[in-house]
């Protein structure tokens, strides 16, 4: 399954993009949202997949449109009685991903190591903060990995666009040392996105648009008691990992679309449109 991953710090306006490229997809587009991809999936199980006369019904329901609510929703349940198999059948690079992920929440990961100046290979895309902002960040990756891993279960041949929420979003201590010990060298690797969209935005915009966030009531609940210095410094931090991560990918080989998101939406919505469209060819 191919995935395009929107990258970028919170609050930098990706969702604002995304919502402006949907509105310009058209009939002839082949990716699907997460939501969409999870539906189809749903969609196409068959009576061994629905263990209960409750499930087949839905399905049905779903698989004829006669749901115009709550379908991602319906299809999440419905997909629920498959997590077992799915896990089960994670490749070994998955549980690798997952044991690095867990390594890093206990402390003993490549984000632990003090002893010595790492090498910039060994440097992770996202430092890890307190405990409860990592076991935030894995709780992320891993629900990212299992849909992941149940979209490639069901064989989805469709390829699936995120805007927030993509496998590599939230991976604590992935590094390039990392990345290149997972991926064995190997450049279509289903660990690497098919393509990343850059949503790049000066530190002192991201920090004003942070601010708003939070005077709306819309910022997350663990930075709405941040004093300022430390708010302004978490917006710097995110916005070097975000330009390392976007740097480590280019050196897999994985094409990067920068946008500066001080620019029109509408017209980096018709940027990333074509970029997906050529990676979709």
């Amino acid at each position: 399954m191919d995935r395009i991953e929107f990258i970028g710090a919170q609050g930098a306006g990706k969702s604002t993009v995304f919502r402006h490229l949907l509105r310009q997809r058209s009939p002839r587009d082949r990716w699907l949202t997460p939501g969409e991809a999870r539906i189809r999936v749903a969609q196409r199980l068959r009576r061994r997949d629905l263990p209960t006369p409750w499930r087949r019904g839905l399905c049905r329901a779903l698989r004829w449109n006669l749901l115009p609510l709550k379908r991602e929703a319906v299809a999440g349940w419905l997909l629920q009685p498959s997590a077992p198999a799915v896990f089960d059948g994670l490749p070994p690079w998955a549980r690798a991903l997952m044991d690095l992920q867990l390594a890093c929440l206990a402390g003993n990961g490549p984000a632990a190591s003090a002893a010595a100046p790492p090498r910039e290979s060994d440097v992770p895309w996202i430092a890890t903060g307190d405990g409860l902002l990592k076991a935030k960040a894995i709780s992320y990756s891993l629900e990212a990995l299992l849909e992941m891993a149940t979209l490639e279960f069901f064989r989805l041949d469709a390829p699936v666009v995120y805007a927030d929420g993509g496998l590599l979003a939230n991976q604590l201590g992935l590094s390039a040392a990392a990345l290149e010990e997972l991926t064995q060298g190997d450049r279509r690797h289903p660990l690497l996105p098919r393509g990343v969209v850059h949503c790049r935005l000066a530190a002192d915009e991201l920090i004003r648009r942070r601010k708003e966030r939070i005077a709306r009531g819309q910022g997350q609940f663990t930075e709405r008691t941040l004093p300022d210095d430390a708010l302004r410094a978490s917006c710097r931090s995110m916005s070097r990992q975000v330009e390392h991560k976007a740097e480590i990918l280019r050196t897999f080989g994985v094409p990067v679309l920068a946008l500066a998101m001080a620019d029109d939406p509408e017209e980096n919505a018709r940027r990333t449109l074509a970029f997906i469209r050529d990676l979709s060819a």
